[in-house]
């Protein structure tokens, strides 16, 4: 039976999986990326993971990349690690000798989560909100990149808030919905004076951990409900915004903030959303919840390798 390596290449980690031909994982390493070594160290880890994992009946491989890929084999962008404008397909080809595709990590978690689950629906957008806001588009039931880089969500212009979004922009929709800009928001209330137990357990320039905001959020803290309130206006802003331009049938919610608060938030953000929709095109707008949760880019990852096959690269 054919098996699959799937890789996720993140800064703080890279972690492999080896899949069999029906998507059981059969055998999973997970290493620390240690970006800060450089380029070639990093690349040493990546090789030490899959040659983990690697056996004669490996057919293909899919990798996840946190930033903007090119032909499916190109990285153009790449947010923390130090692989920026290196055909890494090539590399991974060369010395497996297999077929490689990369992928965007949210997109392709997107996509794991629409293959996994066996949605009827052909038009999809995925929504991640975690540290910063990603998406992933479904379209005609296939997984959509434009030149490399579709579905950069969080990018989408919000509102003039003098923010700095890491991309380089000022007032990205991420710069409120997802938790970099939480955190900033969280720090400039406390330099104000401002009150709240969410002080107890973030501390400055260091990301908080979404449970606690969830906590503090359930316990009725004043700012803990005025960071969610923020989040849940600029993603019904986003929402609605894609749903006026592509008008899908489902949106899938997932990321570290929807894994925590979507049963409680749901509702209402699907009711702003459709206040922020063409009229004509709000009926029949369903939402769905993540299921597969971190494994949903490596799932992801794992079809691209089975896509892979279908079109080989060598």
């Amino acid at each position: 039976m054919s098996k699959y390596i799937a890789v996720d290449i993140g800064g703080t980690k890279i972690l492999g999986s080896l899949f069999n031909e029906d998507g059981k994982i059969l055998s999973r390493h997970k290493v620390k990326t240690g970006a800060h070594r450089g380029r070639e160290a990093v690349l040493q880890t990546l090789y030490g993971v899959i040659d983990e994992l690697f056996q004669s009946d490996v057919k293909s491989m899919g990798v996840l990349i946190p930033g903007v890929v090119r032909d499916g084999k190109y990285v153009q962008m790449c947010s923390n690690v130090p692989f920026e404008n290196m055909n890494l397909s090539k590399l991974l080809e060369d010395r497996y000798q297999v077929p490689v595709l990369l992928g965007n990590d949210v997109s392709l978690a997107v996509y794991g989560e629409w293959r996994h689950a066996g949605y009827n629906e052909k038009h999809v957008i995925g929504v991640f909100v975690g540290t910063g806001l990603g998406g992933g588009f479904i379209f005609d039931g296939k997984l959509y990149t434009g030149r490399g880089a579709a579905a950069e969500i969080g990018h989408i212009p919000y509102k003039d808030n003098n923010i700095l979004c890491g991309c380089g922009r000022i007032g990205c929709a991420e710069t409120e919905a997802g938790k970099i800009g939480m955190l900033h928001f969280i720090e400039k209330e406390q330099k104000r004076g401002v009150s709240s137990s969410l002080f107890e357990c973030i501390s400055p320039g260091q990301m908080f951990h979404t449970n606690d905001l969830y906590d503090a959020w359930k316990q009725g803290d004043p700012l803990a409900k005025k960071v969610i309130k923020r989040s849940v206006r600029a993603l019904a802003v986003t929402l609605g915004t894609l749903n006026t331009l592509l008008h899908p049938e489902l949106f899938i919610l997932g990321g570290g903030v929807m894994e925590s608060f979507y049963e409680d938030i749901c509702e209402e953000l699907h009711n702003k959303m459709l206040s922020h929709t063409m009229p004509a095109l709000s009926g029949g707008v369903r939402f769905v919840r993540c299921c597969l949760g971190d494994d949903a880019g490596i799932t992801g990852a794992y079809y691209l390798a089975k896509e892979a096959v279908d079109e080989p690269r060598l």
